[in-house]
């Protein structure tokens, strides 16, 4: 929890954060527990900073199931975890070494709503800038 950003998201109810964090933190907890580690396709479902095509997709529907749920907004930080993932981020390093979700998982993961979902800092630019990487990546 980083409390200059929850006053920013949530004012003075930093409660709201701390829903926030948990539910993040319980996607990892359910994606460790029920994921097929053997599977040939977990590297690039999971993603080797934790925010691949798993996470984002469960957290898509958390992120609407919760307020509908609890009554509270929450804030998952998909789009700026997948940003630090990948390097986008500044004071992120990268976890991704070079790999960037395909043109299939930015449709997949609805982040054309990405707005109305993601941290107050997060703005359509950096999701327009991780789509030119990965384009450039896939480029031949």
């Amino acid at each position: 929890m980083h409390l200059a950003r929850t006053l920013r998201d949530f004012g003075n109810y930093a409660v709201l954060d701390f829903v926030s964090t948990l539910v993040h933190k319980v996607i990892y907890v359910f994606l460790q527990a029920y994921a097929c580690w053997w599977c040939r396709a977990w590297d690039r479902y999971h993603a080797a900073g934790g925010h691949g095509r798993l996470f984002q997709m469960l957290g898509k529907r958390m992120g609407g199931a919760v307020p509908r749920l609890l009554g509270v907004p929450v804030k998952l930080g998909r789009v700026e975890s997948l940003l630090g993932d990948s390097g986008l981020r500044e004071g992120k390093e990268g976890r991704l070494r070079g790999r960037v979700p395909s043109a299939h998982d930015f449709e997949v993961w609805r982040f054309e709503d990405a707005d109305a979902d993601a941290d107050a800092d997060v703005q359509g630019a950096d999701v327009r800038r991780l789509i030119e990487k990965t384009l450039s990546e896939w480029e031949v």
